[in-house]
């Protein structure tokens, strides 16, 4: 009897755990876990690749790596925090992934091996994080086999999500769409500036759908003619915080301040979003939309 339940035993592993996925174990099917996002890179030098990874906003990861081989070192897991103008924000090194060292894991091994990152306090914002695996005696990188010349690849996206947004009563409703999935909803912009002084206005952009695209904002004083007299461009909250990060139902605050080198006199402002790399604008649909790709807001009047 109890021979027979080994056999029965030896035959579930063979057949079951051996070949198919449960909540016991779960393999690794070209180079990927099912179930799980596997990053665009990360077959590092043939000993070791990372097959999956599982973001937990706003600045969870967990990460799973194979040893396609007996790893020879024992190697430093490095993230780095990028903020989205790509400058570094943070660096962790991690000895230790998945609580063991590389050098010990046996080939063919999963190990999961999970970080919680630190995220500087302004919000919004948008981050990306960038793995390297480290030799255990110096600060040279090992080399990604899957992605030729390099040997650091992104593999998440993090943010802080803007915080309740309070829009000043002085504010104009406007109620623009651009594209599918964002509306210009209010406008905080003054009257009159004087010449020479810095043109100070805010708006209140919201998300109302994905948005796959990062777009850069145009803002435009045009003459009573319609002729342009100055413009400024730039993405939302100075590049730190793009559309493509922005979820369903945000409302971003996009502060903006910037030297209109204008004779004195009346000027239209008109606003608009576009693609930067085909200069493509987004159409616009809804409450002003009459000009088709840019929004007609105020007359601002500059003073000597």
């Amino acid at each position: 009897m109890v021979a027979g339940l080994a056999i029965l035993l030896l035959l579930g592993k063979v057949f079951w755990l051996d070949q198919a996925n449960s909540l016991l174990v779960v393999h690794v099917a070209d180079g990927r876990i099912p179930g799980i996002p596997a990053p665009p890179a990360g077959n590092f030098n043939n000993e070791i690749q990372l097959v999956g990874v599982q973001t937990e906003l706003p600045n969870r990861l967990t990460l799973y790596w194979q040893a396609l081989q007996l790893p020879t070192e024992a190697y430093r897991v490095s993230l780095t925090l990028l903020d989205a103008q790509g400058v570094p924000r943070q660096t962790v090194l991690n000895p230790n992934p998945g609580y063991t060292v590389t050098s010990n894991w046996a080939a063919g091994q999963l190990v999961r091996d999970e970080y919680t990152l630190s995220l500087p306090d302004e919000a919004p914002a948008g981050y990306s994080v960038q793995l390297s695996l480290l030799r255990s005696d110096s600060e040279a990188w090992l080399p990604l086999v899957d992605q030729r010349g390099e040997a650091t690849v992104v593999i998440a996206r993090l943010k802080q999500p803007p915080p309740e947004t309070a829009v000043p009563s002085h504010a104009q409703s406007i109620g623009t769409q651009f594209g599918e999935g964002i509306v210009l909803s209010y406008a905080d912009v003054p009257d009159t500036v004087v010449q020479d002084e810095p043109l100070d206005m805010t708006l209140y952009w919201q998300a109302v759908g994905p948005i796959a695209e990062d777009y850069t904002v145009f803002v435009h004083l045009l003459t009573p003619d319609g002729e342009f007299a100055a413009g400024q461009d730039g993405q939302p909250r100075q590049g730190l915080y793009p559309t493509s990060f922005w979820e369903e139902g945000e409302m971003v605050a996009d502060g903006r301040s910037w030297l209109a080198d204008v004779p004195p006199g009346d000027y239209q402002l008109q606003v608009g979003l576009y693609l930067l790399s085909t200069g493509q604008r987004l159409p616009v649909t809804g409450p002003r939309s009459e000009l088709g790709d840019r929004v007609l807001l105020y007359t601002i009047t500059v003073l000597p």
